[in-house]
């Protein structure tokens, strides 16, 4: 998953511990990221998961999943 700096129009990687990332959205006042990994679609043994991250100064931090 990329993320695309605006400003500096420049891309870096804003995460890489996912196998399909797929539906992303921000938070109403976009302090937190939720990711859908639907990598099980693709195999019955890969990755599905809903994650959350808190958003700080353009970084992913605090990782965990959504129940």
């Amino acid at each position: 998953m990329f993320r695309l700096d605006g400003e500096m129009l420049e891309i870096s990687m804003a995460g890489e511990d996912f196998d399909k990332p797929n539906g992303i959205a921000f938070s109403p006042d976009e302090s937190m990221l939720y990711v859908g990994d639907t990598g099980r679609t693709h195999g019955e043994f890969r990755a599905h998961k809903l994650m959350q991250f808190d958003v700080a100064g353009g970084r992913l931090e605090n990782p965990r999943g959504v129940r």
